[in-house]
């Protein structure tokens, strides 16, 4: 499961006059009216039997298009529009959890986490053989 493309088709199918998507980060800066998505945290934890219960979060920042000069508005827009469209990922059929958009140093931080349940497969090594030594400890009285 590619939660990561799944978030870039979802941001592409609710925001779909964005310029650019990005998963890494750029030395020549990022162009205008696009997107950075990057993971924050990933958590595991263990159920019953082989089941765990992951949640991972992610960030995704918006820049505006510097061109233009209401910088604020258009980061007002965009969180409106993250807000609404933005609710689940459909590619990998997970609902976005705890979403929030707040802005930082002119440009959007819209964050959330995913959870899904699934099994911790281990190796299975089979003891192949046991060789015990004891016996019986012997009463005195």
């Amino acid at each position: 499961m590619d939660i990561m493309t799944a978030i870039g088709k979802a941001l592409k199918m609710a925001i779909p006059d964005i310029k650019k998507i990005y998963r890494e980060k750029t030395e020549q800066g990022f162009v205008g009216h696009s997107f950075y998505v990057y993971p924050i945290t990933e958590r595991a934890t263990a159920e019953i039997g082989d089941y765990e219960m992951r949640r991972l979060s992610y960030c995704v920042v918006y820049f505006p298009d510097e061109s233009k000069r209401n910088i604020n508005q258009q980061l007002d827009e965009m969180r409106a529009r993250l807000l609404d469209n933005v609710t689940h990922l459909p590619e990998v059929h997970l609902r976005l959890l705890d979403r929030e958009a707040e802005p930082v140093d002119g440009a959007l931080n819209f964050t959330f986490s995913v959870r899904y349940r699934g099994i911790y497969e281990q190796e299975y090594n089979p003891m192949t053989s046991l060789t015990q030594k004891g016996g019986v400890a012997e009463n005195d009285n």
